[in-house]
């Protein structure tokens, strides 16, 4: 009886470490369902400008920014023009309907020249590219990829790295992005 009276949960960091780490996930998964909403409802109305969502992420901070990276479906350079007008759509709808709630900053941007490739259509459409690739888990002591893709086929990325054909599941995929070396771009 005198060790319950004594106990408090509040002494245990093991406790409140698991504790918190259960709803920071819980949380956190809340929260991308909000993002998945808003995705759902910007997706069609991107498509009808004539653009295609790449991503949507919150990128937290002072103030929280919510970004949302586009490209245009005729695969143009995106414009800032292109950026203006889903900024515009985008600040619209959420006037409406805002799944996400609170406070932050809408971003609307193109995806860049380090692109991140994050649909299995990426890495054909980007055949030819150099790329840098990412596992979730190391393979033969290696987690990180470099090299010229070749496409994707099976679920199996291929790249050529070092004069040799690597094949990747695309499923083992943390991340993947182009790269791009600004000291092989033309100089004036």
């Amino acid at each position: 009886s005198s060790i319950l009276s004594s106990y408090s949960p509040f002494q245990n960091w093991f406790f409140w470490k698991g504790w918190a780490r259960v709803h920071l996930m819980f949380l956190g998964a809340k929260f991308m369902s909000k993002v998945k909403q808003f995705e759902d409802l910007i997706v069609p109305i991107l498509e009808d400008l004539g653009y295609e969502l790449v991503q949507v992420q919150m990128i937290g901070g002072k103030t929280s920014v919510l970004q949302i990276m586009i490209d245009r479906q005729d695969h143009e350079p995106v414009t800032i023009a292109d950026c203006t007008a889903a900024t515009r759509m985008v600040l619209d709808l959420l006037e409406v309907e805002d799944p996400i709630g609170g406070n932050y900053q809408v971003e609307v941007t193109s995806p860049g020249l380090d692109r991140p490739l994050l649909k299995k259509e990426d890495y054909e459409r980007f055949k030819g590219s150099k790329v840098k690739i990412m596992l979730h888990e190391p393979r033969e002591g290696q987690k990180t990829f470099k090299g010229l893709l070749l496409g994707i086929k099976d679920g199996d990325v291929f790249l050529e790295s070092s004069g040799e054909q690597i094949s990747i599941p695309y499923d083992s995929i943390k991340r993947s992005r182009l790269k791009v070396e600004l000291d092989s771009m033309d100089k004036p």
